[in-house]
């Protein structure tokens, strides 16, 4: 998996004109944030460098929300393929059955890449991710879709396809992705930087890093702006899992479940405090499976330690007010094995009120940013623009803010440039992608949101759920029964291989005799046309004339399938003529008009309403 440090790019790259595609099967392996940023971000951006197909399934069925999200997965990396575990699909209103007209491929549509450090990393043995990169881009997928590009696909030109790129950490990068960047930018991308420190190449050469970011030694220093917005009681609890879980967890978390959520070494809280004061912390813990040690550190200062056993219920610890900074307590858990260690509850209390009944937590950090601050950030670089914001890591959270500017308002930032849509950038819990017509909307919190895919368009996702919106023009779906045009001269007959179920439902057509259907077009375009005609209850194909005179002999059909497609047209808006006909008599059940050219064919619906075909 890319998070182990395989490079997703080169390994595409190797199998690329041999392979029909790539395999994901860890579609749901961890929540939606941590998943796209650890693999599923890279494996999209090297699908789409090299052009190579993506399957997905996963390795359990998992739970109702685990289904969610892997609906939501497979739209996000625009796979060809969706394989899905049988009892998923039997299950009640589940995704697939409540999406099933819009499961329709279309490519995704992102110009945002975040340049993943593969260089810098492979120099950390032992770390799974780049930290800096991971915290700055699980928080980002709240606010905006993004590929996360590997280094050897930047050397590779794949930058050509994005607007803005954006960086987290890296401070040792390969010349040829150092000088790919720069000959990017200079041909007219963005790329946004903060100070993480200089990039340079493994010999310390540092002459891009200064051609794109020089300037920045002549900016002051950016001031902190970040704040909890909502309630702050002196004493509160969080609920893991919970609607708070975006805003206090970084690091490395497992997925939710009903024991909490598990804490894996690395894990990071990150909690506001109403004032900067001796406080003290308690974490309460779901069932631990095996003997490990943890170690508190706040900052890099170690402030507490424990031996974890099975049975162990809750421990609590202080932290000293020097180790508060900007009223936000950030801590580091370090561990000991490989099993996660699950935390259901943390309780913050002053010091010096030990015994304070705690209350619900409830807000959201926020840290804001001007446009005229990002535009006054930003120097041209031929024909690009590089923007630095001059702050360090602590002030991560306005860095973040900076890159949201660039991202949907890069034209305030400099006229002319393209902004990307505005369907999300909110802090939410809902993550968003478009892919054509289609905007993937992911709700994971415990209430109802609302999309934006339009102007004045909102649309609602309920608690928990994948939805799939459909945002272009309405589809044309036309289904003509060949019943309605029998009149006196035709037999229409029961048959249980026609539909609707329950009614007289085919017309009996002798051999030679010529049978017409009238369907109207609603508006000029391109339309595919599918009948169903059968004798002995498999497809027999037949001959069919248009309006205007054109005459389609019977094409070849699979058997297995439930209509047959006779061709694509160019109509006007108007009546459109069919003529059957056929050397054997046959049954004429339906014609099927669309302009959706990417259904293959219709199937009979056998659940709630199985008069209606569906299109696939």
């Amino acid at each position: 998996m890319p998070e182990l440090g395989v490079d997703a790019y080169r390994v595409l790259s190797a199998v690329q004109g041999k392979a029909d595609g790539a395999i994901v099967t860890n579609a749901g392996y961890y929540d939606f944030a941590a998943n796209w940023v650890l693999s599923l971000g890279r494996i999209r951006a090297a699908s789409r460098a090299t052009g190579l197909p993506l399957w997905v399934s996963s390795p359990s069925p998992g739970t109702t929300a685990d289904a969610e999200q892997r609906l939501f997965e497979v739209y996000a990396l625009g796979a060809r393929a969706f394989v899905e575990w049988p009892q998923t699909l039997r299950m009640a209103g589940n995704p697939v059955e409540r999406n099933f007209s819009l499961l329709q491929w279309y490519p995704p549509e992102c110009d945002v890449a975040l340049l993943y450090p593969s260089t810098s990393q492979a120099l950390r043995p032992g770390q799974p991710a780049p930290r800096l990169f991971y915290r700055g881009a699980t928080d980002l997928r709240d606010y905006a879709d993004f590929d996360v590009l590997e280094e050897s696909a930047v050397a590779s030109g794949a930058l050509a396809r994005y607007r803005v790129a954006v960086l987290y950490e890296g401070t040792v990068w390969t010349p040829e992705a150092l000088n790919e960047l720069y000959r990017w930018v200079q041909s007219g991308g963005v790329v946004v930087a903060y100070d993480f420190g200089k990039m340079a190449t493994p010999d310390g050469d540092t002459t891009v890093y200064q051609e794109l970011f020089g300037f920045a030694s002549s900016l002051g220093r950016a001031e902190p702006t970040e704040r909890w917005v909502g309630s702050l009681p002196p004493a509160y609890r969080v609920v893991l899992p919970g609607g708070l879980d975006k805003e206090v967890l970084l690091g490395f978390w497992g997925a939710a479940s009903s024991e909490g959520r598990g804490a894996y070494d690395g894990a990071q809280l990150r909690l506001p405090i109403q004032e900067a004061a001796d406080t003290i912390v308690a974490l309460r813990f779901g069932p631990i499976q095996s003997a490990a040690t943890m170690t508190v550190l706040a900052g890099e200062q170690q402030v507490a330690s424990v031996s974890l056993t099975p049975g162990l219920k809750r421990f609590q610890f202080t932290i000293p007010a020097t180790a508060i900074s900007r009223n936000t307590l950030e801590m580091t858990l370090q561990l000991e094995g490989n099993a996660p260690v699950p935390i259901t509850t943390i309780e913050v209390r002053p010091a010096s009120q030990p015994d304070a009944e705690v209350t619900e937590l409830s807000g959201r950090y926020d840290a804001p940013i001007r446009t005229e601050d990002v535009r006054a950030w930003s120097r041209r670089v031929g024909n690009g623009l590089a923007i630095f914001f001059p702050g360090r890591r602590q002030l991560w959270k306005e860095y973040s803010s900076v890159v949201r500017h660039a991202i949907y308002r890069l034209s305030a930032i400099e006229e002319g440039r393209k902004d990307a849509p505005l369907l999300d950038d909110r802090a939410d819990g809902v993550y968003v992608v478009k892919a054509g017509p289609i905007v993937a909307a992911l709700n994971g919190t415990s209430e109802e949101q609302s999309v934006t895919v339009g102007p004045g368009r909102s649309v609602p996702v309920p608690a928990g759920q994948a939805r799939l919106i459909w945002t272009g023009e309405p589809e044309t779906q036309i289904l003509v029964q060949a019943e309605d045009f029998a009149g006196e001269s035709f037999r229409v007959q029961a048959s249980p291989d026609g539909i609707p179920f329950d009614r007289p439902n085919v017309v009996r057509v002798e051999a030679g005799e010529k049978f017409e259907v009238r369907l109207e077009v609603p508006k000029p375009g391109r339309y595919r046309l599918f009948l169903r005609t059968f004798r002995g209850g498999q497809l027999y194909p037949v001959e069919v004339t248009l309006s205007d005179g054109t005459t389609l002999p019977p094409p070849q059909v699979q058997q297995d399938g439930f209509t047959y497609r006779i061709g694509d047209f160019a109509l006007e808006q108007g009546t459109l003529t069919l003529t059957v006909q056929a050397e054997r008599e046959f049954l004429f059940d339906f014609v099927a008009l669309t302009d959706n050219m990417r259904i293959a064919g219709y199937r009979v619906r056998t659940s709630s309403n199985p008069s209606n075909g569906t299109g696939s």
